[in-house]
């Protein structure tokens, strides 16, 4: 059987109700929210590290001068395993705030250009 993770994207309200449903049922999922523009390996182990077992839901948000359009970012971020749910837009208040990784795909995408650069002698 071969799954779609293409369903793992899922609306902003969508992700609200689970969330609350997970919480009402003693569950503690795990929100993050990030660019993965582009998506590397780095960012797979943090995403494993912030699930550590539990739900996991992924808000997608856009850097100032994207790569890949966010959609393409959310299809690639769905088809990593420890992520439950992929979101485009920003979700309601949820009592809590999703941890950022924001300024580390910053850094780590300063890091990958300067590498690319290094590397084709530019």
């Amino acid at each position: 059987m071969r799954l779609d993770t293409r369903s793992k994207i899922v609306g902003a309200e969508e992700a609200s109700k689970a969330i609350a449903s997970w919480c009402a049922a003693g569950e503690d999922p795990a929100v993050v929210s990030g660019f993965f523009d582009p998506l590397l390996a780095t960012h797979a182990q943090r995403l494993a590290e912030a699930a550590k077992g539990r739900k996991l839901v992924v808000a997608i948000r856009d850097p100032e001068n994207p790569i890949l359009p966010a959609r393409a970012r959310a299809e690639l971020v769905a088809a990593l395993a420890p992520v439950t749910m992929v979101v485009l837009e920003d979700l309601p208040e949820l009592g809590r705030q999703p941890v950022s990784f924001e300024r580390q795909d910053e850094e780590t995408m300063r890091d990958f250009v300067e590498h690319v650069r290094r590397r084709n002698g530019g």
